[in-house]
């Protein structure tokens, strides 16, 4: 890893680990990569825990193949989890996220636990995707929260592969916050979010809803959390909400028996979200693992099922979120179409809105940070 590459990883990862109010010293602090994650992320956590005098321990999760058929997270790792003060976590996500996840939330749950996430890659927290301005994501945010939310809307996604996927928006609660802005900004959610102090760190460029007051249909997926970039596109198949069934070969058979595995009696597989990314400056990349660059990828969309950081989710989600993402959907908001064929139709709105072009110009040539980017997959 380069010095220059380092160097952003702690204008990223160590300044938000300094800012954290939980991370004191004398604090307990676990920070837990996977085998396959970045050591150098790691060290520059536990490198800034320490700087404010906390205790640390690193720990690293087996690959997936150590426990494929047990899918049970290794004990002395689920008893670091148990016994620490604040989990800072950096994994590359894969299908042991099933059980990671339903283990770290319940530690914060029953134990009042902090945590931190850094879901991307090294190159993914330090790169062009994350550099794009925050500013202008959430100038764009706000003008799309203005323009596509609201009680009663309906996201109507399809494509010719099967996609047919109808939701409504929540009339009591179609998004607590300006959406994306809160992602965009990456704050500490506080005690406010049902997760306690949570700080997860993504690429800007992303605007969803929840939660739903239907969701019905079926949704061809091609990348998703925990496998990534799929070799065949897999299905959810939903109804009255949930995941209902998931078809489409080996992966569509592992994932569903992931998901039941783990999922409590009386659970059910809701629906949490429904987002895509306006950032122009992703691009796709076939084998990759990892998606978290790839959900602010201006015209894709996607879903996710679980749990999510906004209390109006039902008790009874299956305690995991995972992200599925179509890459090229026609994706149309009560009778206006926002995207086709790759090509989110909005960007050529927003580089004609003088707000945005003015934040835009602060930052290079609004024409570039605005451009419809590239869809080659």
């Amino acid at each position: 890893m380069t010095t220059d590459l380092t160097n952003r990883i702690w204008t990223t990862v160590g300044s938000a680990v300094t800012a954290a109010s939980d991370v004191t010293p004398g604090a307990n602090v676990a920070v837990v990569r996977s085998r396959a994650a970045d050591p150098t992320v790691a060290s520059v956590i536990a490198a800034a825990a320490e700087a404010k005098g906390a205790t640390v321990t690193q720990h690293v999760y087996p690959s997936f193949d150590v426990w494929r058929d047990t899918f049970y997270l290794p004990d002395p790792i689920h008893a670091a989890i148990r016994s620490c003060d604040v989990l800072i976590s950096h994994p590359y996500l894969s299908a042991p996220q099933f059980q990671w996840s339903k283990t770290v939330f319940g530690a914060m749950m029953d134990k009042g636990i902090g945590h931190l996430s850094f879901s991307p890659s090294a190159e993914v927290l330090a790169g062009p995707v994350l550099e794009w301005p925050h500013e202008l994501a959430i100038a764009i945010s706000k003008v799309l929260a203005d323009r596509l939310f609201g009680a009663d809307r309906e996201i109507h996604i399809t494509d010719d592969r099967g996609t047919d996927l109808r939701m409504i928006g929540s009339e009591a609660v179609t998004h607590p916050t300006p959406p994306s802005a809160l992602q965009a900004a990456q704050p500490e959610l506080g005690d406010e979010s049902p997760w306690g102090n949570l700080l997860r760190i993504h690429p800007v460029g992303e605007i969803g809803w929840h939660p739903f007051d239907s969701a019905e249909g079926t949704f061809v997926i091609d990348a998703i959390d925990g496998y990534g970039v799929l070799e065949a596109p897999l299905t959810w198949h939903i109804e009255d909400g949930a995941v209902a069934a998931v078809t489409g070969g080996r992966e569509a058979d592992h994932f569903q028996t992931a998901i039941d595995r783990y999922a409590p009696e009386g659970c059910r597989h809701l629906l949490a979200e429904a987002s895509f990314g306006f950032n122009p400056k992703c691009t796709w990349e076939r084998g990759r693992r990892g998606i978290a660059g790839l959900l602010p990828m201006a015209g894709t969309f996607h879903v996710a099922m679980g749990i999510s950081t906004n209390k109006a989710i039902p008790p009874e989600a299956t305690p995991t979120h995972v992200d599925a993402l179509n890459r090229a959907p026609k994706v149309r908001v009560d009778d206006e179409i926002i995207m086709e064929n790759g090509r989110l139709r909005l960007l050529d709105d927003l580089r004609k809105d003088s707000a945005v072009r003015d934040i835009a110009a602060k930052y290079g040539d609004p024409d570039l940070l605005l451009s419809e980017g590239t869809t080659d997959w």
